[in-house]
Parts: structure tokens; sequence; C-alpha cells
């Protein structure tokens, strides 16, 4: 894989109370991507709100078993996704700080010479309280 990639993340959450599909958001971004033992690190800038006053600096690790989101600016988290165990996060703002928690309940991942995907099913709660359940796709593809 190259090292300037095109991602592209699609959310799509179910709150209580909603059907699937009615909270879905898909944002396409460029990155870059390297090889760090056995894993592939992407990394990206994230719009938070419109006109870009709010961004943060996305590294995703990926290695096949698990997948790693750091962020870091105006907002920041460090998230661990692995199929069947569940990990907590702090998740802070400037409007101040929630406790996640992350059952994950799928996660799979295929490599290509110009590709990556990966697909994430989890439960979110939010301090303590059942939130949403989630499902995240994405897609890194070579800049060629």
């Amino acid at each position: 894989m190259t090292e300037k990639v095109l991602v592209t993340i699609r959310n799509d959450q179910v709150l209580a109370g909603q059907e699937r599909g009615e909270d879905t958001l898909e944002v396409v971004m460029a990155g870059s991507c390297s090889m760090e033992d056995d894993a592939c690190i992407v990394t990206y800038t994230e719009d938070l709100e419109e006109g870009g006053h709010m961004t943060a600096l996305n590294t995703v690790r990926i290695d096949g078993q698990s997948l790693q989101v750091s962020k870091t600016g105006d907002v920041e988290v460090d998230m661990y996704f692995e199929a069947g165990k569940r990990s907590m996060a702090v998740y802070t703002t400037p409007f101040g700080e929630m406790e996640m928690g992350i059952s994950t309940t799928l996660l799979d991942s295929s490599f290509s010479e110009n590709e990556i995907r990966v697909l994430v099913g989890y439960a979110l709660s939010i301090n303590d309280a059942m939130t949403a359940d989630c499902r995240m796709e994405m897609r890194v593809e070579s800049l060629m």
C-alpha cells in the first residue's frame, strides 16, 4: 500500500427506539498509510464540525486481530476493538468528558496491495448507559 490514501468511513448507529439506517454518517478524507510491526497505521485529519473550526488527528492501527483508534486535537480518545472483548475509553471534548464502554461483537479486516477494508460491530455505552448498537465500515484506498 502506498503512503497517500483515501479513507472512507461509514458509521451506522441504532439508538434506543430507532430503526437501522436512521443515524448513518459517511465521510471521505485524504490520509496516509504505513506499515509498522505487522500492522497498518492509517492517519488522517477529521473535521468535527463544518468549516473546520474543530479537528482531530486520527491514528488507526489495524493488525487483523484488533483495531485501535486514537484521536487527538479538539477531542481526544483512545478506543480499542477486538471481537468478543469489552474495553473502556474516556472521550474528552471542550465541553467535558464521557466514559465509553465498547463491546466489540464483530471485527473483520481484509488487506490487498491497494486496499484495506475493516468492518466493526459494537455496542456502545456512555457513562454506563447503553447508548447504541454501532457498525463502522472503513475503506483505505491507495492513491497511486
